[in-house]
């Protein structure tokens, strides 16, 4: 279990939108892939949780936007820090150091893309503790955004995090042609 420390509370684990078989190629879901303890309380394939914001702290957001950049042969990993103009390269061993960001001069720049990530609190499972979700879809990012503005002033106000489907168009470029396709998005609502 993941414990690392983010503000005053514990990251006790994520929540992701899928998986990754065995070639470490990604297989999205229709429903949250969970922790054990997490999996006790809503099931083993939830499609919704019932969700807190963190208390409001300055020096740690609930939701953080950065861009990453993986190279082509898999050597380094970037995460920049898009205010500070600079990037935390991890390279293939481990090892991570502070560079300067190159923007829009990297040479890896077209393969670099932007990335939230939600952090929240699960009160059906520990309410001292917070969960993450990472998701790279713009429009699930955009209702994230959105939602959270809404409710910025308070802490308290019961959500529902649900993933769900939607038909979208995807270009086939070798064929070019244009295909309906399933893809899953973040939502996130007030709690009746």
């Amino acid at each position: 279990m993941d414990m690392k420390k983010t503000s005053k509370r514990q990251l006790l684990g994520r929540i992701n939108m899928g998986y990754m078989d065995k070639n470490r190629i990604p297989h999205a879901t229709s429903y949250f892939v969970v922790p054990p303890e997490v999996a006790k309380i809503y099931g083993s394939k939830p499609k919704h949780l019932n969700i807190l914001l963190p208390k409001k702290d300055s020096s740690f957001p609930a939701l953080q936007i950065k861009r990453g950049v993986v190279n082509i042969d898999k050597t380094y990993f970037c995460v920049l820090n898009l205010a500070k103009k600079f990037a935390l390269r991890t390279t293939s061993n481990g090892n991570t150091r502070k560079i300067p960001c190159q923007w829009y001069n990297c040479e890896y720049w077209s393969r670099c893309r932007q990335v939230i990530t939600f952090d929240f609190v699960l009160p059906k499972v520990n309410k001292h503790g917070l969960y993450r979700i990472a998701t790279g879809s713009v429009d699930s990012m955009s209702n994230l955004q959105e939602t959270i503005r809404a409710v910025a002033n308070s802490h308290r106000i019961p959500l529902i995090l649900k993933i769900v489907p939607k038909k979208v168009n995807v270009i086939n470029k070798d064929l070019g042609s244009i295909s309906k396709k399933t893809k899953y998005f973040l939502e996130l609502h007030r709690s009746k």
